[in-house]
């Protein structure tokens, strides 16, 4: 197997390693994808548009570089094009050149990439439980939240996630959270899930027991404990 042959071969074998870029996680994909073209030596094409090309080169090599160029180009445009997905190949194809399909990519993803990495954050930072919703679904929501941080590249350690999840307890829960903060050094994310849980069955159990001794006293007392509580 000669040079060109093996090349050809490893770089079919490394784009199929790239994922297909649907719209999602565009400085992921882009950096996978130039790892190629860089290892096949096409990435020059894409900092080279074809309008340049003529100030770059001396005109009697200019033939020959044209072709270099012209070949490279239709091979990086190709590769561009089978790295996307369906509904972005529909879109692109009909682009002449990869700069042009790779210029506008990144103008349209890097700007939206921005956007959204400032959302994910926003929402995490924003996060906070409620009295007014059970803690399993907030639970589930904190790991939404979670799990997109990490799915924008940016995944938080353990021991960071476990304590904002603590702090983000409603504020009646503030005794607890003093309490949980001495603790959560030896405990993961999933320890401080269980102890949530268990501390809102109890505070559960709590609610239901006062409410049934309020409700098993004479009408009477029960009458003249609710105008105590009432404010003056």
């Amino acid at each position: 197997m000669d040079a060109a042959m093996l090349t050809a071969t490893r770089v079919i074998l490394n784009l199929t390693k790239v994922e297909s870029f649907n719209g999602l996680n565009f400085n992921h994909w882009q950096s996978k994808l130039l790892l190629v073209l860089d290892i096949a030596k096409l990435d020059f094409v894409l900092t080279k548009p074809k309008l340049m090309l003529k100030e770059d080169v001396d005109p009697k090599n200019f033939k020959k570089e044209f072709f270099i160029w012209e070949t490279s180009d239709k091979i990086c445009k190709g590769m561009i094009l089978n790295s996307l997905s369906k509904e972005l190949y529909d879109v692109y194809c009909s682009y002449a050149y990869a700069f042009d399909i790779w210029y506008t990519l990144n103008k349209k993803y890097v700007i939206e990439d921005v956007d959204t990495k400032k959302y994910v954050i926003d929402n995490f930072l924003q996060f906070q439980m409620s009295e007014e919703k059970d803690m399993s679904s907030q639970i589930h929501e904190f790991h939404l939240v979670m799990s997109k941080l990490t799915k924008e590249g940016m995944p938080l350690p353990d021991p960071f996630v476990s304590g904002s999840l603590i702090e983000k307890l409603p504020e009646s829960w503030s005794d607890y959270k003093s309490m949980m903060k001495h603790k959560r050094k030896d405990m993961t994310l999933k320890d401080v899930i269980v102890y949530i849980r268990i501390e809102e069955k109890n505070r559960s159990h709590e609610k239901a027991t006062k409410a049934k001794e309020f409700t098993s006293r004479p009408t009477g007392l029960r009458k003249g404990m609710t105008n105590h509580m009432e404010p003056q």
